[in-house]
Protein backbone atom coordinates (compact mmCIF):
# COMPACT_ATOMS: atom_id res chain seq x y z
CA UNK A 1 0.00 0.00 0.00
CA UNK A 2 1.35 3.27 -1.52
CA UNK A 3 1.82 6.39 1.67
CA UNK A 4 -1.08 8.56 -0.89
CA UNK A 5 -3.58 5.18 -0.09
CA UNK A 6 -2.53 5.31 3.52
CA UNK A 7 -3.11 9.20 3.69
CA UNK A 8 -6.05 8.95 1.99
CA UNK A 9 -7.24 6.23 4.17
CA UNK A 10 -7.00 7.97 7.23
CA UNK A 11 -9.09 10.90 5.98
CA UNK A 12 -11.71 8.80 5.49
CA UNK A 13 -11.54 6.32 8.40
CA UNK A 14 -9.60 8.30 10.92
CA UNK A 15 -6.97 7.42 13.63
CA UNK A 16 -6.73 3.91 14.99
CA UNK A 17 -7.82 4.93 18.15
CA UNK A 18 -10.81 5.52 20.66
CA UNK A 19 -12.85 8.52 20.16
CA UNK A 20 -12.22 10.76 23.15
CA UNK A 21 -15.50 10.55 25.56
CA UNK A 22 -15.99 14.62 26.69
CA UNK A 23 -15.69 14.01 30.87
CA UNK A 24 -18.32 16.62 32.68
CA UNK A 25 -16.98 18.08 35.49
CA UNK A 26 -18.81 16.98 39.26
CA UNK A 27 -21.05 20.60 39.02
CA UNK A 28 -22.04 19.68 35.87
CA UNK A 29 -22.46 15.89 36.57
CA UNK A 30 -24.81 16.94 39.74
CA UNK A 31 -26.74 19.46 38.16
CA UNK A 32 -27.75 17.16 35.34
CA UNK A 33 -28.93 14.73 37.62
CA UNK A 34 -30.66 17.20 40.19
CA UNK A 35 -33.06 17.99 36.90
CA UNK A 36 -35.23 14.84 37.08
CA UNK A 37 -38.63 15.92 38.03
CA UNK A 38 -38.94 13.29 40.91
CA UNK A 39 -35.59 15.01 42.25
CA UNK A 40 -36.91 17.84 41.98
CA UNK A 41 -40.29 17.35 43.85
CA UNK A 42 -38.26 15.56 46.64
CA UNK A 43 -36.38 18.77 47.18
CA UNK A 44 -39.76 21.22 46.76
CA UNK A 45 -40.81 18.55 49.63
CA UNK A 46 -38.18 18.76 52.21
CA UNK A 47 -37.87 22.94 51.40
CA UNK A 48 -41.68 22.38 52.64
CA UNK A 49 -40.81 20.30 55.06
CA UNK A 50 -37.85 22.49 56.89
CA UNK A 51 -40.26 25.35 56.68
CA UNK A 52 -42.93 23.71 58.79
CA UNK A 53 -40.40 21.88 61.03
CA UNK A 54 -38.86 25.58 61.62
CA UNK A 55 -42.39 26.79 62.29
CA UNK A 56 -43.64 24.51 65.03
CA UNK A 57 -39.98 23.73 66.53
CA UNK A 58 -39.74 20.44 65.73
CA UNK A 59 -40.28 17.22 63.44
CA UNK A 60 -37.17 17.73 61.96
CA UNK A 61 -36.31 14.21 60.85
CA UNK A 62 -38.62 13.94 57.58
CA UNK A 63 -36.98 16.85 55.68
CA UNK A 64 -33.36 15.13 56.51
CA UNK A 65 -34.46 12.01 55.51
CA UNK A 66 -35.84 13.50 52.29
CA UNK A 67 -32.19 15.46 51.42
CA UNK A 68 -30.29 11.71 52.77
CA UNK A 69 -32.50 9.99 50.06
CA UNK A 70 -31.39 12.60 47.12
CA UNK A 71 -27.66 12.93 48.16
CA UNK A 72 -27.31 8.90 47.90
CA UNK A 73 -29.38 9.09 44.71
CA UNK A 74 -26.65 11.88 43.14
CA UNK A 75 -23.77 9.36 45.07
CA UNK A 76 -25.31 6.08 43.20
CA UNK A 77 -25.20 8.00 39.54
CA UNK A 78 -21.88 9.64 40.18
CA UNK A 79 -20.27 6.25 40.86
CA UNK A 80 -21.96 4.65 38.18
CA UNK A 81 -21.14 6.83 35.81
CA UNK A 82 -16.88 6.93 37.50
CA UNK A 83 -17.33 3.04 37.03
CA UNK A 84 -18.32 3.71 33.18
CA UNK A 85 -15.20 5.74 32.92
CA UNK A 86 -12.88 3.44 34.26
CA UNK A 87 -13.96 0.58 32.34
CA UNK A 88 -13.41 2.97 28.58
CA UNK A 89 -9.86 3.53 30.35
CA UNK A 90 -9.28 -0.45 30.60
CA UNK A 91 -10.67 -0.76 27.09
CA UNK A 92 -7.75 1.67 25.77
CA UNK A 93 -4.66 -0.26 27.50
CA UNK A 94 -5.63 -3.26 25.56
CA UNK A 95 -4.57 -1.13 22.24
CA UNK A 96 -1.02 -2.33 20.86
CA UNK A 97 0.71 0.48 21.25
CA UNK A 98 3.21 -0.13 17.75
CA UNK A 99 2.90 -3.54 15.45
CA UNK A 100 4.74 -4.49 12.13
CA UNK A 101 2.83 -3.83 8.44
CA UNK A 102 3.85 -4.50 4.88
CA UNK A 103 3.87 -1.07 2.97
CA UNK A 104 4.79 -0.50 -0.25
CA UNK A 105 6.23 -4.15 -0.19
CA UNK A 106 8.31 -3.64 3.04
CA UNK A 107 8.09 -4.43 6.33
CA UNK A 108 7.79 -2.10 9.01
CA UNK A 109 7.13 -1.24 12.58
CA UNK A 110 4.75 1.94 12.90
CA UNK A 111 2.40 3.22 15.43
CA UNK A 112 -0.97 1.19 15.61
CA UNK A 113 -2.73 4.63 15.61
CA UNK A 114 -1.73 4.99 12.18
CA UNK A 115 -3.00 1.46 10.79
CA UNK A 116 -5.86 1.98 8.31
CA UNK A 117 -8.16 -0.73 6.69
CA UNK A 118 -5.97 -2.58 4.07
CA UNK A 119 -2.56 -2.92 6.03
CA UNK A 120 -1.42 -5.97 6.04
CA UNK A 121 0.02 -6.81 9.53
CA UNK A 122 2.08 -9.30 10.92
CA UNK A 123 1.25 -11.00 14.18
CA UNK A 124 3.52 -13.17 16.45
CA UNK A 125 3.11 -14.99 19.55
CA UNK A 126 3.01 -12.26 22.75
CA UNK A 127 1.14 -9.46 20.30
CA UNK A 128 -1.54 -7.47 20.64
CA UNK A 129 -3.68 -7.63 17.84
CA UNK A 130 -4.10 -3.23 16.62
CA UNK A 131 -7.23 -3.60 14.69
CA UNK A 132 -9.85 -6.10 13.36
CA UNK A 133 -8.35 -7.94 10.37
CA UNK A 134 -8.91 -10.95 7.96
CA UNK A 135 -6.78 -13.71 8.56
CA UNK A 136 -4.42 -14.47 5.21
CA UNK A 137 -2.56 -16.92 6.50
CA UNK A 138 -1.59 -18.60 9.94
CA UNK A 139 1.09 -21.56 11.34
CA UNK A 140 -0.53 -22.85 14.46
CA UNK A 141 -2.09 -19.42 15.35
CA UNK A 142 -4.21 -18.75 18.74
CA UNK A 143 -5.07 -15.75 20.15
CA UNK A 144 -7.13 -14.95 23.61
CA UNK A 145 -10.22 -13.67 22.98
CA UNK A 146 -11.76 -13.55 26.33
CA UNK A 147 -11.95 -9.61 26.72
CA UNK A 148 -14.62 -9.85 23.75
CA UNK A 149 -15.84 -13.64 24.05
CA UNK A 150 -15.69 -14.50 28.02
CA UNK A 151 -13.91 -17.86 26.98
CA UNK A 152 -11.06 -18.95 28.66
CA UNK A 153 -9.10 -21.08 26.24
CA UNK A 154 -7.48 -19.87 23.17
CA UNK A 155 -9.16 -19.57 20.03
CA UNK A 156 -7.32 -21.66 17.41
CA UNK A 157 -7.17 -19.83 13.83
CA UNK A 158 -7.81 -21.25 10.46
CA UNK A 159 -7.18 -18.76 7.15
CA UNK A 160 -9.03 -20.92 4.81
CA UNK A 161 -12.50 -21.11 6.95
CA UNK A 162 -15.53 -19.85 4.96
CA UNK A 163 -18.06 -18.83 7.13
CA UNK A 164 -21.51 -17.78 6.43
CA UNK A 165 -24.88 -15.13 7.71
CA UNK A 166 -23.93 -13.70 11.08
CA UNK A 167 -21.00 -15.83 12.40
CA UNK A 168 -20.82 -15.02 16.26
CA UNK A 169 -17.63 -13.50 17.03
CA UNK A 170 -15.98 -16.55 19.47
CA UNK A 171 -16.73 -18.79 15.59
CA UNK A 172 -15.44 -15.55 13.66
CA UNK A 173 -12.23 -18.50 13.38
CA UNK A 174 -10.01 -16.54 10.29
CA UNK A 175 -10.63 -13.24 11.66
CA UNK A 176 -8.92 -11.30 14.34
CA UNK A 177 -9.89 -8.33 16.75
CA UNK A 178 -8.60 -5.63 18.16
CA UNK A 179 -6.98 -6.24 21.71
CA UNK A 180 -6.63 -9.49 21.71
CA UNK A 181 -3.37 -11.50 22.74
CA UNK A 182 -1.40 -13.75 20.30
CA UNK A 183 -0.72 -16.66 22.71
CA UNK A 184 0.91 -19.25 20.33
CA UNK A 185 1.99 -19.12 16.83
CA UNK A 186 2.07 -16.81 13.59
CA UNK A 187 0.08 -14.61 11.40
CA UNK A 188 0.01 -12.63 8.34
CA UNK A 189 -3.96 -10.57 8.26
CA UNK A 190 -5.48 -7.53 6.36
CA UNK A 191 -6.94 -4.66 8.59
CA UNK A 192 -10.88 -4.36 8.23
CA UNK A 193 -11.83 -2.27 10.53
CA UNK A 194 -9.97 0.56 12.71
CA UNK A 195 -10.47 3.01 15.83
CA UNK A 196 -14.37 2.88 16.95
CA UNK A 197 -15.64 0.63 14.06
CA UNK A 198 -13.94 -2.46 15.70
CA UNK A 199 -16.15 -5.02 17.86
CA UNK A 200 -13.98 -3.20 21.18
CA UNK A 201 -14.64 0.13 19.78
CA UNK A 202 -18.15 -0.35 19.57
CA UNK A 203 -17.96 -2.15 23.40
CA UNK A 204 -16.26 1.24 23.98
CA UNK A 205 -18.86 3.41 22.14
CA UNK A 206 -21.54 1.74 24.17
CA UNK A 207 -20.19 2.35 27.78
CA UNK A 208 -19.33 5.81 26.50
CA UNK A 209 -23.62 6.40 26.16
CA UNK A 210 -23.61 4.63 29.41
CA UNK A 211 -22.92 7.58 31.36
CA UNK A 212 -25.79 10.07 29.59
CA UNK A 213 -28.23 7.03 27.96
CA UNK A 214 -31.13 5.17 30.31
CA UNK A 215 -31.80 1.70 29.27
CA UNK A 216 -35.46 0.64 28.22
CA UNK A 217 -36.44 -0.28 31.93
CA UNK A 218 -34.64 2.96 33.27
CA UNK A 219 -37.12 5.01 30.86
CA UNK A 220 -40.33 3.18 31.75
CA UNK A 221 -39.45 3.59 35.40
CA UNK A 222 -39.05 7.61 34.74
CA UNK A 223 -42.17 7.98 32.94
CA UNK A 224 -43.71 5.97 35.42
CA UNK A 225 -42.07 8.11 38.14
CA UNK A 226 -42.80 11.23 36.00
CA UNK A 227 -47.00 10.24 36.26
CA UNK A 228 -46.67 9.36 39.88
CA UNK A 229 -45.29 12.83 40.48
CA UNK A 230 -47.90 14.50 38.55
CA UNK A 231 -50.66 12.50 40.29
CA UNK A 232 -49.40 13.49 43.60
CA UNK A 233 -49.07 17.39 42.91
CA UNK A 234 -52.09 17.35 41.72
CA UNK A 235 -53.97 15.30 44.32
CA UNK A 236 -52.09 17.35 46.76
CA UNK A 237 -53.34 21.02 45.36
CA UNK A 238 -56.31 19.56 45.44
CA UNK A 239 -56.47 18.58 48.81
CA UNK A 240 -55.16 21.85 49.74
CA UNK A 241 -57.60 24.16 48.10
CA UNK A 242 -60.39 22.12 49.48
CA UNK A 243 -58.83 22.18 53.33
CA UNK A 244 -58.55 26.29 52.62
CA UNK A 245 -62.13 26.60 51.31
CA UNK A 246 -63.24 24.75 54.27
CA UNK A 247 -61.29 27.03 56.44
CA UNK A 248 -58.65 24.94 57.89
CA UNK A 249 -54.92 26.45 58.91
CA UNK A 250 -52.75 26.85 56.02
CA UNK A 251 -49.51 25.39 57.47
CA UNK A 252 -51.90 22.45 58.55
CA UNK A 253 -52.78 22.39 55.18
CA UNK A 254 -49.23 22.35 53.86
CA UNK A 255 -48.20 19.80 55.87
CA UNK A 256 -51.26 17.68 55.32
CA UNK A 257 -50.02 18.12 51.01
CA UNK A 258 -46.58 17.27 52.03
CA UNK A 259 -47.43 14.09 53.60
CA UNK A 260 -49.44 13.25 50.88
CA UNK A 261 -46.74 13.99 48.25
CA UNK A 262 -44.51 11.60 50.53
CA UNK A 263 -46.89 9.10 50.58
CA UNK A 264 -47.14 8.82 46.74
CA UNK A 265 -43.23 8.58 46.50
CA UNK A 266 -42.93 5.81 49.18
CA UNK A 267 -45.86 3.91 46.65
CA UNK A 268 -42.77 4.79 43.94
Amino acid sequence: MSQEIVESRQTEYGKNVFAEQEKDGLMKTILRHLKDVSTIILIMAAALSFMLAIRNGHGYIEPLVIVSIVIMNLILAITQEGKAERALEALADLNSPTCIVIREGIQQQIEASELVPGDVVILESGSLVPADARLIESIGLEVDESSLTGESDPSEKDPTAKLSGKTPIGDQINMLFSGCLVTAGRGTAVVTSTGMNTQIGRIAGFLGNTKHDKTPLQKRLDKVGKTISCIAIVSAVFLFAIGMRQGEDFWSMVLMAVAWQLLQFQKL
